[in-house]
This record gives C-alpha cells, sequence and structure tokens, in this order.
C-alpha cells in the first residue's frame, strides 16, 4: 500500500458522515498522546472560535461505542491536530479539507508555521490567499497575509533595534525574497521592510518599558490599537477610532 492509499485509508476509515473525526484512531497510528493536543493554549483559543463562527459545532465529542471511548473531532480540529502528527499525513489531511483551512486563516498559518515540506506550505499558503483576495489593496492583503503566517513570531528588540523572526535576528536585505518565496506575498522591498517592522512592534509593545512605550507609541499607536482587527467582505476595513 501507497503511502497516499495510507493516509486515505486512515481519513475514510476514521471519518462519519457529518465529517468530524475518530482522532482516537489517527494518534494510535502515529503513536500520539493526544491528551498533549488537548493542553496545547491554541486549542482553547481555537476552540471558542469554531463555537463563534459554526454555533451548531463542537469541537470535540466524547462518547462510547461498544467497551471503548471514542473522541470525535470537527475537521477544522482534525487538520490542526493532523499538524503535530506527521508532516506528510498534515499535507493530505489539508488537501482533504482545504475549505476548513480557508475559512480560518489563523489555523493556515499556524499549520503553515510546522510544516516541513514545500508542499505543505504551499497548500495552506493558498488557503490565505484565498482568504484575503476580497480586499482592494494588495498592500493590504500582503500585511494581513504576513500577520497571519508570521504574526506573533515577530517581534522587536529595542535594545538592538532588531527585528526578530523566531527569536533570531531578519535579514531584511533579503525580506521581499524571503515572502515571495514562503508566502507567495509579492510586495516592493520597503513595503515588504514596514510590514515585519509594523508587526513587531505591535506584538513587542505590551513587553516594552514605559519610555520605550511612550516613544514607539506615538508612530505605532494606530496599528497598536487594531491590533486584533480581521477584515471581512462585510467589514474589509478597521472601525474609526473615536
Amino acid at each position: 500500500m501507497s503511502q497516499i492509499e495510507q493516509f486515505s485509508s486512515l481519513v475514510q476509515d476514521a471519518q462519519r458522515d457529518d465529517e468530524y473525526i475518530n482522532v482516537i484512531k489517527w494518534c494510535k497510528h502515529f503513536e500520539y498522546d493526544l491528551s498533549n493536543w488537548k493542553r496545547l493554549p491554541e486549542i482553547k483559543t481555537r476552540s471558542e472560535r469554531l463555537k463563534i463562527t459554526e454555533s451548531n459545532a463542537e469541537p470535540w465529542i466524547v462518547e462510547r461505542v461498544g467497551k471503548t471511548w471514542v473522541t470525535w473531532v470537527h475537521p477544522i480540529m482534525a487538520v490542526h491536530l493532523a499538524s503535530y502528527l506527521d508532516p506528510d499525513f498534515a499535507n493530505y489531511v489539508a488537501k482533504t479539507f482545504i475549505r476548513y483551512a480557508k475559512a480560518d486563516p489563523t489555523l493556515a498559518a499556524d499549520i503553515a508555521s510546522r510544516q516541513e515540506t514545500t508542499e505543505g506550505l504551499d497548500i495552506i499558503n493558498k488557503a490565505v490567499q484565498e482568504r484575503y483576495k476580497f480586499l482592494k489593496s494588495k498592500l493590504m492583503r500582503a500585511y494581513y497575509m504576513v500577520r497571519d503566517a508570521w504574526g506573533d513570531k515577530l517581534h522587536y528588540n529595542t535594545l538592538t533595534e532588531e527585528i526578530q523572526l523566531k527569536g533570531s535576528p531578519l535579514e531584511l536585505q533579503s525580506l521581499k525574497i524571503k515572502l515571495d518565496q514562503e508566502l507567495h506575498v509579492k510586495v516592493e522591498h520597503e513595503d515588504a521592510k514596514q510590514i515585519v517592522t509594523t508587526l513587531a512592534i505591535v506584538n513587542t509593545y505590551p513587553l516594552m518599558d514605559a519610555a520605550n512605550q511612550q516613544k514607539i507609541g506615538q508612530e505605532y499607536w494606530l496599528s497598536i490599537k487594531r491590533r486584533d482587527f480581521v477584515p471581512t467582505k462585510e467589514c474589509p476595513t478597521p472601525p474609526r477610532l473615536s
């Protein structure tokens, strides 16, 4: 049996009619402890978001089947779990449930951050692009796509004045190429620098001392205030601040 056939069998055997997944089967196959995933900090947030976006959906359902207990997980949550099991399997699951990744850009970005293959990154990044295609401004599309993929991983070092990605200095000279290759984001060099600088400062602002907050906050106060805004077709631009 090929790898694709094996993955297909894993999904089909674990899936019920409403697309909920028996993740006990997945975890058993990949020798993964489901409780580790349930304890992840982002799981609570993702579960709460799911209940808001899909009012009748439950993140997971635990029920007794015969003599055993089964955990059924919503497809959105299953896509997230798969990214912790195996990168190739995560790619397959992302393809299978791509519409769910498109509906939740933070999910797509979260999965992309752990993908180990170019194919996996392409799948998820295309989903993020689809999410923001309604925005007329190319620059704003780029801003939100980078925010979804790198947002919480970008920080500003107030001592060295460096932009850091995942704790390491971000090379700004090759930033335009990096965004194009890794995120399929095409912007001019200066725009790319402005995007990552803004995101890094917005993320770091709450951790700055009072002096740096006063100095930096004056220039970036609008972005800081709008940090959590998510554009939609109905509301593509942030509301005016009073």
